[in-house]
Order: C-alpha cells, then sequence, then structure tokens
C-alpha cells in the first residue's frame, strides 16, 4: 500500500498535518442552513423519511433542473437531523467552479482527515482510500451530504455503507445508475408557491401590496426559487422599489437574465455551469433549437429537420442537452417532446457562434464529453 509521506511535526508543508488539527472533533461539514424553503415541504418530508428511517439502505438523491434549489433542500434537511447522526456530518460540494467534477481521490482525503485520519495514514489509489473510508464510521451514525454531484463514477467510492450511516445527494443528473437510490425530484414553484417564497424573504406586507406585480416577477422567474431569492435579495437591498419597479426591469428579454444576478448569486453562471458539461455537437443543437419562432415544446424528428442530422444523431444529442436539464422532457399523448423554459432559452440564445441556418448542414462533429481526471496509476 503506497502512501502519502507525512510532513514534518509542527512543520507545515504541502502534506499538512491535518490529521492533528481534526483529532478530537466531530465533523460539522454543513453549511449555513436556509431556513425558508416555501413549497418544498413534501419533499422535505420525504428526505427526511429517508435519512431516518431505520434499516433504510441506499443514497437518497434531490434532482432538478438548475436554481429549483436542490443544495438549499439539502442543507436544511441536514439540519434539520443533525442529532439523529451525533457521529458527524460530512459536506462536500463536488463541481468545480467551471463545472465539471471534483475528485473523488481528493474528497476521500477530505473526509478521512475529518474522521482522523492523519496525512501518513492516507493510501494513494483511490480503492485503498475508499475501503479505508468506509470502515471508519463502521458502527456509528453519520451522514454524508455529496453536493452538486456530476456522474456516477464520482459518487460511488464516497457512497458508506452501515445501518447507522445515510447518504444524501444533489445533483442535476438522476444518477439512476448507481444502484439502491431513492429519488426526489423537485420542479420550479408554481404561482401561489412562488408568491410565498417571494414573501417570506421581501416582506408579506409588499407582496400583499401588489400582487399583481408579485406575479409577474414570479412568472419572469420561471418559478425558480434562486431567480426568486435575487429578485427578494434585490428588493430588500432597495426598500424604495415598488414590486412593480422590479418587474418591468424583467420584462425585456435582453436584459433579464442580467437583472437576476446580484453579488454571488446569478442565474446566468448557473445555467452556465450546466452548459459546460455539453460536448460540442451539444452546444451546437441547443443554441441553434432555441431560435426555433415560436419557443413551443418540438419534436426529436422536428429537430432533425432544423438541423439536418439523422434522427438517432439529434436524438442521442437531445437526450444529453436533457440530462443536464437544460432541456425539459415533455410527454404528449403517444409521442415525447422537449421544450426549453424561458430563461433556459434565453441563455441559449446569447451563446456565440453562427446563426441557426448560417453554419454548416451538419454543425460541428461529433465528440464525447470531457472525462474526469486519471491519475497516473490508473484510478480517478
Amino acid at each position: 500500500m503506497r502512501l502519502h509521506k507525512a510532513g514534518r511535526t509542527g512543520v507545515p508543508g504541502p502534506e499538512g498535518t491535518a490529521g492533528d488539527i481534526w483529532a478530537g472533533l466531530v465533523p460539522a461539514m454543513l453549511p449555513t442552513d436556509i431556513a425558508d424553503l416555501s413549497g418544498r415541504a413534501g419533499q422535505l418530508a420525504v428526505v427526511l423519511d429517508g435519512l431516518r428511517a431505520p434499516g433504510r439502505a441506499g443514497a437518497t438523491v434531490l434532482t432538478g433542473a438548475p436554481g429549483t434549489g436542490t443544495s438549499a433542500l439539502a442543507v436544511h434537511a441536514a439540519h434539520r437531523c443533525r442529532e439523529d447522526f451525533p457521529h458527524g456530518q460530512l459536506y462536500a460540494d463536488l463541481r468545480e467552479a467551471d463545472g465539471g467534477p471534483k475528485d473523488p481521490l481528493d474528497v476521500l482525503g477530505w473526509f478521512l482527515r475529518a474522521l482522523g485520519a492523519g496525512h501518513h495514514d492516507l493510501p494513494a489509489a483511490l480503492d485503498e482510500r475508499a475501503q479505508l473510508y468506509r470502515s471508519r464510521p463502521a458502527g456509528r451514525r453519520a451522514l454524508v451530504v455529496l453536493d452538486n454531484a456530476v456522474e456516477d463514477r464520482q459518487v460511488r467510492p464516497l457512497l458508506v455503507d452501515g445501518d447507522g450511516c445515510r447518504t444524501l445527494i444533489t445533483g442535476h443528473s438522476s444518477l439512476t445508475s448507481v444502484e439502491g437510490v431513492r429519488l426526489v425530484r423537485l420542479d420550479p414553484l408554481d404561482a401561489a408557491e412562488g408568491r410565498r417564497l417571494l414573501a417570506a424573504l421581501a416582506g408579506p406586507g409588499r407582496v400583499a401590496a401588489e400582487p399583481e406585480a408579485a406575479d409577474r416577477i414570479v412568472a419572469r422567474c420561471d418559478g425558480l426559487p434562486l431567480a426568486l431569492r435575487i429578485c427578494a435579495a434585490r428588493l430588500a437591498a432597495y426598500p424604495q422599489w415598488r414590486l412593480a419597479h422590479l418587474a418591468d426591469r424583467l420584462a425585456p428579454a435582453d436584459r433579464r437574465l442580467g437583472e437576476l444576478s446580484l453579488g454571488s448569486l446569478a442565474v446566468r453562471a448557473t445555467l452556465s455551469r450546466c452548459h459546460a458539461r455539453l460536448a460540442p455537437t451539444a452546444r451546437y443543437a441547443f443554441r441553434v433549437l432555441a431560435h426555433r419562432d415560436d419557443g413551443s415544446a418540438f419534436t426529436a424528428r422536428q429537430a432533425t429537420v432544423e438541423l439536418r442530422w439523422p434522427e438517432g444523431r439529434t436524438e442521442e444529442v437531445l437526450e444529453s442537452i436533457a440530462e443536464v436539464r437544460l432541456l425539459d422532457i415533455v410527454a404528449d399523448e403517444d409521442q415525447l417532446g422537449y421544450r426549453y423554459r424561458p430563461l433556459v432559452r434565453l441563455f441559449a440564445r446569447e451563446q456565440p457562434g453562427p446563426g441557426p441556418r448560417s453554419g454548416p448542414g451538419y454543425g460541428p462533429g461529433p465528440r464525447s464529453r470531457p472525462r474526469p481526471r486519471t491519475r497516473p496509476d490508473g484510478t480517478g
């Protein structure tokens, strides 16, 4: 077994002494809780049941389109049941800033150090590190939250076993290829739920005074909790604003995504991270199909005509876009269709590239999606 070399005692270095820092501490790695989750009571109850039910095997996966609040719900649920897991709560954001997957080898290192392992205890190989990780919480009650998971290969080494341990995962992909997962899906909020969230964050009096403007804000946010939180934060920052003023600012399509940004919160940035996961062929189709005139749902056959591709290739590309939740799949009697949500359509239309009919007939050539980093020893 190859081990990372430990640094000199008391001298910080590349290998560090994080194991000593964590010694004697119970891991409490959860981010700050978001208390208000209007419209998510049903999903919260399902998640809590999955975490607390005795003898329940498998992980719970919260999945939804970008901006639907999967991370906020997962963190809130984890805080609600902290006392059920007295031996620790581990948390990791599995997504890099550019939308790619973090290396599970690195995440295992963080978790093992939080569980008391020193650098000299960390195997260099992924499989050995995963085995040590699964052994550490054996016989204990611990919760692991894996936020923003990108793919199943990233998640598998991070799953914990044992009756007392539970894993909660969030991601835009459903991760149904992971054995035993329990899916909880989040959709955008409906009009009433959106109004309640806006009222909870911006103040019930302001929303009650301008219900029509509140409805326009919810509609122009596509019912996305992220977008509504941004709007509520802007209203809180500018108490002189009426809701109608903000609704009017959101009306022009060419400035809407720009308006839905405040500090580190931005709808465009959230969509960009999903878009970065698409292969060049899928990015081309995503941009071109957003320029269809009416913006209604379309079938794979209609997309084939627009793209001038073979139908099988078109279906494969559309499914890859839907997998990262940048397209909705809708059922219409005996056929499936695809639909852009309004904010996603605006985002797709602003992507750089040739116009829908000015590029070559077959667009860019196919290319597989980016693969995760691979270690020299073949792990990763």
